[in-house]
């Protein structure tokens, strides 16, 4: 589970990448799954930046 929740906060700055990417190409940037899975990963990473502040997990 440790390593499921640091890999999220990888793709957080991947993510940022993607949406340039899209925009530039003037797309839609996310379908309606897409969407979730999203917001599946940002709320995980978010866990997963509290819990390295606060000791739970280390890296």
């Amino acid at each position: 589970m440790k390593y499921l929740l640091l890999s999220a906060v990888i793709y957080g700055p991947g993510t940022v990448l993607y949406i340039m990417a899209k925009r530039e190409q003037r797309v839609a940037l996310f379908n309606k799954i897409e969407l979730g899975i999203f917001a599946i990963v940002m709320v995980a990473a978010i866990v997963a930046i509290y819990s390295i502040a606060t000791g739970i997990i280390t890296i």
